[in-house]
């Protein structure tokens, strides 16, 4: 992702994601940084002590930074950047290039998912453990024929 293009989803979030400062808040990371430390932890594997060395920053601070900014994005904005087609056209339009390319047929996209690795929370713990005893969070994402997502799911356990 270019920087125009993380400023451009940072003005997106900013409204759910600035806190404000005062006296005693000089602490408090920028939308940008929060975004950042976020999309870093996604990107492949979900490493929080990457992340953590990356940023200079706590593993527990990664952990609630990662956990807030997939909230907001899941479940707050209303992004116009992934989205699953609407109309008959778009749909048959995304069919038909999968087949061109893949020899898949009937098929507009790809479904998969991931479990990435978290801090056990302090609601519900237990809700978050995954087969492996490891709290995690589970990743559903469709792509299309180019391997550009068109829905991710960050809101299960």
């Amino acid at each position: 992702m270019n920087r125009d293009v993380l400023m451009i989803l940072a003005n997106e979030v900013k409204p759910f994601l600035e806190l404000s400062r005062g006296p005693h808040r000089d602490d408090v990371f920028s939308v940008e940084k929060q975004l950042a430390m976020t999309l870093y932890y996604l990107r492949d594997q979900g490493s929080i002590l990457m992340t953590a060395n990356a940023f200079g920053v706590a593993l527990c601070t990664v952990s609630v930074v990662v956990r807030i900014v997939c909230y907001v994005l899941t479940n707050k904005c209303e992004l116009n950047v992934l989205k699953l087609p609407t109309t008959e056209q778009e749909m048959m339009e995304l069919v038909s290039k999968m087949e061109n390319k893949f020899c898949f047929l009937l098929a507009f996209g790809c479904v998969d998912g991931t479990q990435i690795p978290i801090l056990s929370p302090r609601e519900n713990p237990y809700d978050y453990l995954s087969y492996k005893m490891e709290h995690t969070l589970n990743i559903q994402t469709v792509c299309n024929y180019k391997g550009t997502f068109l829905h991710v799911d960050v809101r299960w356990p």
